[in-house]
């Protein structure tokens, strides 16, 4: 989900040119590159739906016994909703795991597919649902009105950087 975030983000930076400009008037190109603001203030959800490729031990092919690292390609689906909510869901063969955010509260919750009255339930701390809350923000609102929240945007010459306070 992040790197999703920084890859639209590294797009914006290789597409607009950075000459002289103020923060505002990055953010403003930035937002138009991708619609008209009308329609970006408009966007109330958006969904991802992907594979999230990672590394597991398995058993070996030739040795059951001998666990051997493996690429492994697990479904992967993100919806963020205005105004701080978020589901993140990542299926396995052996474990689902869902972590949520309703806007103030979160948590991650674990079920075996193979036995669904099997799960558990982690609330998670303050840290975690503010960054959350942050992803949200972010995925939703495409960098306008983070001055109004206290957060910033400043450019280094090179690229910009956001800071998110929520």
């Amino acid at each position: 989900m992040k790197s999703r975030h920084l890859l639209v983000f590294a797009v914006l930076v290789s597409v607009l040119p950075l000459q002289a400009q103020t923060v505002e008037q990055w953010i403003s190109q930035a937002r138009n590159y991708l619609g008209a603001d009308s329609a970006l203030n408009n966007v109330t959800s958006i969904p991802f739906i992907g594979t999230l490729e990672t590394t597991g031990k398995v058993p070996s092919e030739k040795d059951k016994s001998i666990l051997v690292e493996q690429p492994i390609n697990l479904p992967l689906d993100i919806i963020f909703q205005k105004p701080y909510r978020q589901r993140i869901t990542i299926t396995g063969p052996k474990l689902i795991e869902v972590t949520a955010l309703d806007g103030y509260d979160a948590w991650l919750r674990r079920t075996n597919p193979a036995n669904p009255t099997q799960w558990q339930l982690t609330l998670l701390d303050v840290a975690q649902i503010k960054q959350l809350r942050a992803q949200s923000w972010d995925n939703l609102n495409f960098l306008a009105g983070i001055d109004k929240l206290g957060g910033t945007v400043r450019l280094d010459g090179r690229r910009p950087w956001m800071v998110s306070p929520v």
